[in-house]
């Protein structure tokens, strides 16, 4: 019990570190024209206008998969405010931290959980990123996720954690087409395990 006690204050002191450095002050976030793009975007799905069959142009010129307009109408249908999908991505990044803590504590201990998602946690990029309006900014639960269910799905072979797996391969490239990098990380360890 006493040894529980100082893992969850550690615990507790990080997430409220990752909170409010992602969620404080939102009025000093970046909002310029692919912000104001997405959140219009998301904006007329919430108030049932439309729905949006693709997403904001990305910097390759291609229009991105609408699952991230889907995404942030989720908050924007709660509060019709700027500030609503903006502390939604600062949110969604502190559970990021949350999942980079179960994922380390698992695997390597509750030392290297604390201090891998202490370090996620002030990371300035990171930060910076967790408060803004982009479809990226939505990508590192998600990957963690991808992470953990890789994680369980090849070293222990569940099928829930292999579905879960699947599911999300499909969900995060549609989220951002970078996310299409872990295709194969996911085939060539998938070749592997099955191998062994």
């Amino acid at each position: 019990m006493r040894k529980a006690f100082p893992e969850v204050l550690q615990l507790i002191t990080v997430l409220v570190f990752a909170g409010i450095l992602r969620m404080a002050y939102p009025g000093f976030s970046e909002f310029k024209a692919d912000e104001a793009r997405l959140y219009l975007l998301a904006y007329e799905l919430a108030s049932g206008k439309q729905i949006p069959l693709q997403g904001i142009g990305s910097s390759i010129g291609l229009p991105n998969f609408p699952l991230s307009t889907w995404i942030y109408a989720l908050p924007i249908w709660l509060w019709r405010h700027p500030y609503a999908p903006t502390f939604f991505t600062g949110l969604l990044n502190t559970f990021a931290v949350l999942s980079c803590w179960l994922f380390a504590r698992r695997y390597w201990g509750v030392r290297t959980a604390t201090l891998s998602a202490f370090f996620f946690a002030v990371s300035p990029w990171a930060v910076i990123f967790s408060r803004k309006i982009w479809a990226q900014n939505l990508l590192p639960l998600f990957a963690l996720g991808w992470a953990i269910t890789a994680v369980i799905t090849f070293t222990a072979g569940r099928r829930r954690a292999a579905l879960c797996h699947g599911l999300l391969l499909g969900i995060i490239p549609q989220i951002h087409f970078s996310g299409l990098a872990l295709l194969p990380i996911s085939i060539v360890t998938a070749i592997i395990c099955r191998r062994r």
